[in-house]
């Protein structure tokens, strides 16, 4: 069983401890605690943005209307007595895909992201976990997610629609996780350890080719982990390790050019910032931050600058996705109060 309620204490401690840190990201990673925001191909510009949210119960998946353009507006997703997470918009914002725990293992799901029906649709159905789901950018035909074939992490897609079997992407004997599509969905991102630590990877998710050559996006001596492609495709935010606390980069992608790139620091603070996700105008993005008490939701702007804050609350707050709208879909209609904020126990 993937256990992640506990993730925030842990992660307060990471602050502090280069050890615990470590540990922190190999549960990130391990568990697949990431989020990447679908890359709309339709012009779209912001819409809700959505996360993994502690209830005091368990994890449910939240959304709030776009930080930029105030009110912000707050709606739950799911609401039930079973851990909701890792929610990814679909390229036409219509519909996010997540993990829900049946109560044996974790499965993926779909729900409507608009409407006031919110019926969700189970798409994998078997007996290991399915988790860190990710929809195709280009038209949402495909969700890419992680799986264990029994030895390790894999990374494996699926129709959409949930019909016909999976498709092997990653075939090695390391852990592999965090897939997110690039713009046209030829590429996906992923995480793998490299026999010494986690570093950011490519691969071509053509199916007919499982196993395919992988392509270093980073190499170094440090944790690197939760990439995502930005909305035009051509560069990669992601989350590392820089020797005192997480902090968020950005790096161009290296396969145009077949060399590494020198990555982009974004953050720079002592506390730890995890799971950026791209904005679909590609102007900014949207992550999550440790402010000494527990996980928040920020964003910044492409090149860094001031953090603006959507979340603000006592619990938990992670794995942000960013809302492609197209001009057909407005924000969120329903403004529910907030409950009272509860400790993670």
């Amino acid at each position: 069983m993937v256990q992640t309620k506990h993730f925030g204490a842990l992660a307060a401690a990471a602050g502090g401890l280069v050890a615990v840190a470590l540990l922190v990201l190999m549960l990130v990673l391990g568990d697949a605690q990431t989020a990447r925001a679908s890359a709309s191909v339709f012009g779209a510009t912001n819409g809700n943005v959505a996360y993994s949210h502690w209830d005091g119960n368990d994890w449910e998946i939240y959304a709030h209307t776009d930080p930029q353009e105030p009110p912000v507006l707050f709606r739950h997703m799911t609401d039930n007595d079973k851990d909701d997470r890792w929610p990814n918009y679909s390229p036409d914002g219509r519909r996010i895909v997540y993990s829900h725990w049946d109560g044996n293992d974790w499965e993926i799901y779909t729900i409507n992201a608009y409407g006031t029906i919110l019926t969700p649709v189970q798409i994998t159905n078997n007996t290991t976990d399915d988790t860190d789901p990710c929809y195709a950018a280009i038209d949402g035909s495909k969700i890419a997610y992680v799986a264990s074939d029994g030895n390790d992490q894999e990374i494996y897609t699926i129709n959409a629609d949930g019909v016909g079997p999976p498709f092997n992407v990653t075939n090695n004997n390391v852990y592999d996780s965090a897939p997110s599509y690039t713009l046209y969905s030829r590429q996906i991102a992923y995480t793998s350890w490299d026999g010494n630590d986690y570093e950011i990877y490519t691969i071509t998710a053509t199916e007919g080719t499982p196993g395919g050559t992988p392509r270093r996006v980073t190499d170094n001596s440090w944790q690197d982990g939760q990439p995502d492609y930005t909305s035009n495709g051509t560069r990669i935010y992601y989350t590392s390790w820089d020797g005192n606390d997480w902090e968020i980069y950005r790096v161009h992608r290296p396969y145009f050019s077949g060399r590494l790139r020198v990555p982009v620091q974004l953050t720079t603070n002592d506390t730890a910032d995890h799971a950026p996700a791209s904005s679909p105008d590609g102007q900014r993005f949207v992550y999550s931050s440790w402010d000494g008490h527990d996980w928040e939701i920020y964003t910044r702007d492409y090149y860094g600058g001031t953090p603006v804050q959507v979340t603000d609350n006592d619990t938990n707050d992670y794995n942000p996705s960013w809302q492609p709208r197209p001009p057909a879909l407005q924000q969120l209609p329903i403004n529910v109060p907030e409950p009272p904020g509860a400790r993670e126990p």
